[in-house]
């Protein structure tokens, strides 16, 4: 009887040495999942704003060309002809 007594004190020194290890490596988890969220934010964050600066940067310059066009459009007009027809 005495044996069966430590073999269960054994086995719950076994279970109790898992449950730690396993809390570890659930801690490990939930860190490198953290800083793994955390990096792909900041990686995101930054192709954003580079997206949005290459817009801003394609807006000035369509904004630039469209002004060019209409004071081209107005050298170019020659004066209107209209007619009256029934």
């Amino acid at each position: 009887m005495n044996n069966a007594g430590l073999k269960k004190e054994e086995i719950l020194l076994m279970l109790e040495e898992i449950s730690n290890e396993l809390a570890k490596l659930e801690n490990d988890l939930h860190r490198s999942l953290s800083e793994l969220n955390n990096d792909w934010i900041t990686s995101r964050e930054s192709q954003l704003a580079q997206c949005s600066r290459r817009l801003s940067n394609l807006e000035e310059k369509l904004e630039g060309l469209g002004q060019r066009d209409v004071a081209a459009a107005f050298e170019h007009q020659q004066g209107m002809k209209l007619e009256l027809g029934y």
